[in-house]
């Protein structure tokens, strides 16, 4: 096949990211030899493990900012970019990549633990990310029912943990309220999803008042946060 350069460019990086190789914001060029660590502080060790509810009591604001390359890896942006590469190209390695991170991932970080869990707008966004990727690989006979069925029961879990913080006090309420808006709809056959929908609907039409001007311009006066919420509404 001919692909563009900008098509060939997202191939190359999505061979990279087959590989377990990432570049990622603050840190540079990161390689994993073997599994992904998806706990790495990347520079040697790896961030505290426990109950989300232990790690908000422990960790201070200047640890969390210190997190924010983990926070970057385990969005899972870059799994959009393979589902992309699967699409070009047919190729059933991209599939099978998607796979296996993720059912490495879900291994590794049961709901609620760990700081992968620590972050709500680290959770919506994965959410989105899963979202997007998947539409891409659905019908590759690379997914085995297995893997099917805990993916599905990990994005509902990712749905219920939104709800839950939407239901209480959320510190990403346009955040959440977008992913959980955006879940329902892809997967009406959760029972709970018209529950979902009307609250983050409710949430949505609240929200945007608050985080846009009349102009439609973010009341954070910063381009950076203009961009972030304007990505989570249309979504």
């Amino acid at each position: 096949k001919h692909f563009s350069r900008s098509a060939k460019r997202l191939i190359a990086s999505a061979d990279q990211y087959r590989a377990n190789s990432f570049y990622l914001p603050w840190v540079g060029e990161v390689n994993f030899q073997s599994a992904i660590d998806w706990f790495t502080d990347f520079k040697g060790s790896t961030h505290i493990y426990g109950h989300r509810t232990e790690l908000e009591e422990l960790l201070t604001p200047r640890d969390l900012r210190k997190a924010h390359p983990i926070f970057c890896l385990n969005s899972h942006l870059h799994f959009t970019k393979l589902g992309r590469a699967f699409w070009l190209t047919g190729e059933d390695k991209y599939a099978l990549a998607f796979s296996a991170q993720i059912n490495d991932w879900i291994e590794r970080n049961p709901v609620n633990m760990g700081i992968n869990w620590l972050n709500e707008e680290l959770v919506a966004r994965r959410t989105i990310n899963w979202l997007f990727s998947f539409s891409y690989f659905v019908f590759s006979p690379a997914l085995e029912e297995g893997f099917l069925l805990k993916f599905l029961k990990s994005l509902f879990l990712h749905g219920a943990f939104l709800a839950g913080q939407l239901k209480n006090s959320s510190s990403a309420p346009l955040a959440s309220a977008s992913a959980l808006y955006m879940l329902s709809h892809s997967f009406p056959e959760f029972t709970i999803t018209d529950q979902w929908i009307k609250l983050a609907k409710k949430i949505l039409q609240s929200v945007v008042t608050e985080v846009l001007d009349s102009d439609g311009v973010s009341r954070e006066g910063s381009i950076s946060a203009h961009l972030r919420n304007l990505t989570f509404l249309l979504y």
